[in-house]
């Protein structure tokens, strides 16, 4: 498993130079805005060639974004998508398209079983598509079958703290979350349903962990593709490091040997 951690403000280089630019970028000079003209022209360019070499490397595989709500996985799965030319495909809202209901509707008329059950035949069909980035509900990961489907992709968990987490589910509103319930208060919800979960996070192939929750969701979507980047590569040196050499030449063809004695 891959871990990266990332602080505030993305910790990638050409991310450095994007956010610095973006500052400098108020220099009322002609020339330091010529100069922040060109920073970012090359940055763009970066995040480009990023994009192709880890669309070149996964060779038509799918991504899959995992983690808790209030990660952001819609939103980075749209952004990284966009990146890479990767179709964007978020489960829960394929859920509501697919049963005519709203997720809390499911919850309440027909209870979890049935919202993990849907959830399941919907995982099925997405990861078996090539190309595409989904996020999936945050609870997915804790049906053992449904890691099944997620292999057929290559996993990434977006790893935030959870007090991050309970701001920006506070911020959006509880509502349209069926598994927070009670009176115990989000972040105490949150973190007690990380601690179930995290063991099942932690199987994916890829985490991305996040100190705070500072960084954009340009930002982070380019630490993922570094990740991913990084990931692959690594496969690949050891698929090479692990093939026999075939048909080696030792260097003896030609060479008038003594037999072996008996």
């Amino acid at each position: 498993m891959t871990t990266i951690i990332a602080n505030a403000g993305c910790q990638a280089p050409s991310c450095k130079v994007y956010v610095s630019g973006n500052l400098k970028a108020q220099r009322k000079t002609q020339a330091g805005r010529t100069a922040e003209k060109r920073l970012i022209t090359a940055e763009v360019t970066s995040f480009s060639d990023l994009s192709a070499d880890v669309v070149d490397r996964l060779e038509g595989s799918s991504i899959i974004l995992v983690g808790m709500m209030g990660c952001g996985k819609s939103a980075v799965a749209t952004a990284v998508g966009e990146a890479m030319q990767y179709a964007p495909l978020d489960s829960d809202t394929v859920i509501e398209q697919a049963t005519g209901k709203k997720i809390p509707e499911i919850f309440a008329e027909d209870g979890e079983d049935a919202f993990r059950d849907v959830e399941s035949q919907v995982l099925e069909e997405l990861c078996s598509y090539k190309k595409c980035i989904i996020a999936t509900g945050g609870g997915a990961v804790m049906k053992k079958t449904n890691w099944g489907h997620l292999r057929n992709g290559v996993v990434v968990w977006l790893d935030f703290p959870v007090e991050v987490l309970a701001a920006r589910v506070n911020a959006d509103g509880t509502e349209g979350r069926p598994v927070l319930e009670g009176d115990s208060g989000t972040a105490q919800q949150l973190t007690n349903l990380l601690e179930e979960r995290r063991v099942m996070y932690e199987q994916a192939d890829i985490t991305v962990s996040f100190k705070d929750g500072d960084s954009d969701v340009a930002e982070v979507a380019r630490v993922v593709l570094d990740a991913l980047q990084e990931r692959l590569e690594g496969d690949e040196q050891k698929q090479k490091l692990s093939t026999p050499k075939e048909d080696e030449d030792d260097g003896l063809d030609g060479l008038d040997l003594p037999t072996k004695s008996s």
